[in-house]
């Protein structure tokens, strides 16, 4: 579920969700194990569907080169305020459960709680290790596009299937804040 304190998808600053990565009905199923850099993570709401990449995992050169490719709307700013932050945020994180940081607008960083400065950013939390709950794992992604949602559209399953062309909303890119 989405925690309360964290910002609406789309807003600056950080919409986090927790679900089960075991189990049935299990959102978050291995998503610690085969989520990358630059994958989507879809977000939707009852009239807009977001898309998020997934940030580099580390301060591998190739990953982060990778980012630029993928998102290069958000990527310098990803860079200059969460990989330079003091303490860096990456794509993915483990951290113990009363660990409540990871949900600030820039996660693990108080002085930059400004929400302005945030970029909007996705946080998916699930327990760590596989069947196992003594610690947390974070996937964590930048907005790169909105678009309204068709009133007659369905989505079923992980990835928002796309509507017939001649009923394509126009994808909204994120501009440089």
């Amino acid at each position: 579920g989405w925690y309360k304190s964290t910002q609406l998808p789309g807003q600056k600053g950080n919409f986090a969700v927790a679900g089960h990565e075991a189990g049935y009905n299990a959102p978050f199923e291995e998503i610690w194990y085969t989520m990358n850099v630059c994958d989507d993570i879809f977000v939707e709401t009852r009239d807009k569907i977001f898309t998020y990449k997934v940030f580099p995992k580390s301060d591998n050169p190739q990953e982060i080169e990778q980012f630029k490719q993928c998102a290069p709307n958000i990527a310098k700013r990803w860079e200059e305020r969460y990989k330079n932050a003091p303490i860096p945020v990456y794509g993915v994180d483990v951290i113990h459960p009363s660990n409540s940081s990871i949900l600030r607008p820039i996660p693990k960083n108080e002085e930059f709680d400004v929400p302005n400065y945030a970029l909007p950013i996705v946080t998916l939390q699930t327990c760590h290790p596989h069947l196992q709950n003594w610690e947390r794992a974070m996937i964590r992604g930048g907005l790169v596009s909105e678009e309204v949602k068709p009133k007659d559209r369905v989505i079923i399953g992980k990835d928002p299937l796309p509507p017939p062309p001649e009923q394509a909303p126009e994808n909204k890119p994120i501009e440089n804040q």
